[in-house]
């Protein structure tokens, strides 16, 4: 019967704690008008699950609660960093997805060498997203400077 009780009140207590498609909604669009960030609902488990224990620091016992606060005159004042910070990711390092660079050593560079993008005359541009501290911008220069040693030319 303990045990019930427990059970049941886990439940409810991790029920308050989901978003709803509507906060979800209002969230997502504060997060992309303000910073440019694209949350599909695809994100909204990570969302989520990256404001759950921020909302548990502020004592709050729902996204209802926190999305009242956020969007209250003194929540606009100090709580969108805050928010931000949890919900981005705050890591950088050299090669910090190495799959990501090497699909673009063995993929997307051959392509793009095939067709003539990058050599003499012909600029290639690149661009990074995360870089904070910029490990990835240098680790992008090392990977494309370490193909283009290997092109004949």
């Amino acid at each position: 019967m303990m045990q019930n009780v427990m059970a049941n009140q886990q439940t409810s207590s991790s029920d308050m704690l989901r978003l709803s498609p509507r906060e979800f909604g209002e969230l997502s669009r504060f997060i992309t008008s303000r910073w440019g960030i694209q949350l599909p609902p695809s994100k909204k488990i990570l969302l989520e699950g990256r404001l759950r224990n921020r909302i548990r620091s502020l004592r709050m016992s729902s996204f209802q609660d926190y999305c009242e606060y956020l969007f209250s005159p003194q929540g606009m004042e100090c709580e969108p960093l805050e928010m931000i910070d949890v919900v981005t990711t705050n890591k950088t390092d050299f090669f910090r997805e190495p799959d990501h660079f090497s699909y673009l050593m063995d993929n997307a560079l051959v392509t793009l060498a095939g067709s003539g993008v990058g050599r003499m005359g012909s600029p290639l541009s690149v661009w990074s997203a995360g870089c904070s501290s910029g490990e990835e911008p240098w680790t992008l220069a090392m990977v494309i400077s370490a193909f283009g040693a290997r092109l004949p030319f």
